[in-house]
């Protein structure tokens, strides 16, 4: 585990992440005295230890921009932290000068405390097989509008609009090329996973042509609004509203306790084609009991 830790940030700035990168490579190659956390404000001599530190070493200067940072005089990543930034912009752009103000203590990108509401949601996913089959590609756009309903429901989020897609293998130069779209708009917005797959269902029927061999598809959500938050039709039954609701709550709550796909819908599993090919995974050793490292004497 390695910490930075500033207890005095500069001009009041919050810790920075260039800083925090480099107290890791230096925890690592022995520098920290408490198991593997290093205080940089416990540093003795931090400039004698920026001397030793190679400019290849600091995230985000390749090898090229060594020699360039050499040609200027610069050998060492304490040379780097006595720069002048606007110089290092002059000659390398914006990221330079971006690393030369961390080494100086100064924060370019600030902490990020609540993440921003999402615009659009999308669930895609390339296939381990081509298909040429609909209800191949249906059971894929069942899953990936489940899953989409999913993500809606766990950022509290409803979407007025959807749109399903598919496209064959750009790099298949063997056979015919195609991709379309089809967009679907609901009454009202929804975060219920009956009405993705039937919304998108109805696109695929409109878009699918036989003859293709599809490597694609996709759901897409780009109108996303705060759920509950909505002009109601004048024949909307809020009575419906509330058993949907209480019906989506349900499920997730079911497949939380017990796991996922504990409770799924039948059109997902009329063909699993569509799954990539996972022959190479890494066992999910810390997320699956049956795949759980064993050690033997």
């Amino acid at each position: 585990m390695t910490v930075l830790e500033d207890r005095n940030p500069p001009y009041g700035q919050k810790p920075f992440c260039k800083m925090a990168k480099l107290a890791n490579r230096l925890a690592k190659k022995g520098y920290s005295a408490n198991g593997g956390v290093l205080d940089w404000q416990t540093l003795s001599r931090p400039d004698e230890v920026l001397e030793t530190i190679a400019l290849d070493d600091l995230w985000g200067i390749s090898r090229r921009t060594v020699v360039k940072l050499q040609a200027l005089g610069v050998k060492n990543a304490l040379d780097l932290s006595n720069s002048d930034p606007k110089r290092m912009r002059q000659h390398l752009g914006v990221v330079m000068e971006r690393i030369v103000c961390e080494l100086q203590g100064i924060s370019c990108i600030p902490l990020e405390e609540m993440p921003p509401p999402r615009k659009q949601i999308l669930t895609s996913r390339s296939f381990g097989e081509k298909l040429t089959r609909f209800e191949d590609l249906r059971a894929a756009v069942s899953h990936f509008a489940t899953r989409s309903a999913e993500k809606l429901r766990r950022q509290q989020l409803a979407t007025s609009v959807l749109t399903v897609f598919v496209a064959t293998s750009p790099f298949d130069s063997q056979n015919p090329q195609y991709s379309n779209s089809a967009t679907t708009v609901f009454d009202m917005p929804t975060n219920n996973a009956s009405d993705l797959i039937q919304a998108a269902h109805h696109g695929l029927r409109r878009i699918f042509k036989p003859g293709f061999s599809y490597q694609r598809a996709g759901v897409i959500l780009p109108d996303l609004l705060p759920a509950g938050v909505a002009q109601l039709s004048l024949f909307s039954d809020d009575q419906d509203t509330i058993r949907s609701d209480q019906l989506m709550e349900t499920l997730d709550n079911i497949n939380r306790r017990y796991g996922k796909r504990s409770i799924h819908y039948a059109s997902e599993i009329i063909s699993n084609r569509w799954h990539m090919r996972q022959q190479f995974k890494s066992p999910s050793y810390t997320t699956k009991w049956e795949e759980l490292l064993v050690i033997s004497n």
